[in-house]
């Protein structure tokens, strides 16, 4: 017997897919595209492959809430052509993503509204309100009201936003 290395078996029966190729011959495993070299063409413009593999990656990091998300996250499990699609994007993506949810009434998270990122759109930061909310945030986070400036004193500012992000 000649294989012919499975060029007619995926040409003819799975579209030249080698997942379609396991999923039919395996179908009791959940195979997960984004762990293959490659995802099959158009993968991620489906949102819910998106979803799919946001919610694999909650459970790989134990991430309990959106705003622990991080690019680096995505791009360690493949997911680099995903975040291409939103132009390394976080909050587009997942702006879009919970449009999505919140339109078919699913939550990735438990108690999810709108995900707080530590991740901001380009000149978000140039905005004054922005910058006074995130103080305001933080002393909030910090036990302490945000106009009680002699508190200000006693911590490392500095130390405490890259280590502990709001």
């Amino acid at each position: 017997m000649t294989l012919n290395f499975g060029a007619g078996l995926l040409s003819n029966h799975y579209n030249n897919s080698p997942i379609a190729l396991l999923k039919a011959v395996f179908p009791n495993y959940n195979f997960r595209p984004w762990l293959f070299n490659q995802v099959p063409f158009a993968y991620w413009k489906d949102i819910r492959n998106q979803i799919e593999f946001l919610k694999w990656i909650a459970e790989t990091e134990s991430l309990s809430q959106l705003e622990d998300l991080r690019p680096t996250h995505i791009k360690s499990h493949g997911g680099d052509a995903l975040l291409k699609l939103y132009d390394h994007s976080m909050v587009d993506m997942l702006k879009t993503i919970n449009a999505f949810l919140e339109s078919n009434g699913i939550s990735l998270v438990t108690n999810a509204v709108e995900p707080k990122l530590s991740y901001r759109p380009m000149n978000y930061w140039s905005q004054l309100g922005n910058q006074k909310e995130f103080m305001s945030e933080l002393a909030k986070k910090l036990g302490f009201e945000v106009n009680d400036y002699e508190r200000w004193y006693s911590i490392s500012v500095k130390a405490r936003l890259f280590v502990d992000p709001i």
